[in-house]
């Protein structure tokens, strides 16, 4: 008996999809880095936070380990987050009042992160830097209010 090859064969039409690839390609790889980035660090649900797991502003490093440890995107969705975030941001601004709810504080949290690390505030080396990053602050804050 002769041995057939177990290779799947695709028999239909090839489709070329015309797209902008370069740009499309950068857009969707910062996406998948930014989402590799944040399964590095270790998950926490709201209920297994204390106040004091609240990281200080000026503490870099457990700021973005703090972040990343909800997927603020798997609550609201990626672009829905992206929207209300800057919506509660605008808000923020406007009036210096944020939200009293937990889950989305750190949402809104998790976007400005994802957001200055792969978005297009990416170029910041020193996220103190940044335009945004009184907001960064006021989350923290809220966050941490929203523990005690």
């Amino acid at each position: 008996m002769e041995k057939q090859d177990a290779t799947p064969r695709h028999t239909g039409p090839v489709i070329h999809i015309d797209i902008d690839a370069d740009q499309d390609n950068a857009n969707w790889l910062r996406i998948v880095a930014a989402d590799r980035r944040r399964q590095k660090y270790p998950q926490q649900r709201n209920e297994e936070l204390a106040a004091g797991a609240v990281p200080a502003a000026t503490d870099l490093d457990r700021g973005t380990a703090f972040a990343l440890s909800m997927n603020g995107y798997g609550p609201m969705g990626r672009w829905r987050i992206q929207e209300e975030a800057h919506g509660a941001y605008l808000a923020w601004r406007d009036t210096g009042h944020l939200p009293h709810d937990l889950t989305r504080l750190r949402c809104y949290l998790y976007s400005e992160e994802q957001d200055r690390w792969a978005g297009d505030r990416r170029e910041l080396a020193d996220p103190t830097t940044d335009p945004r990053w009184p907001f960064t602050v006021a989350l923290l804050e809220a966050i941490r209010e929203e523990l005690s």
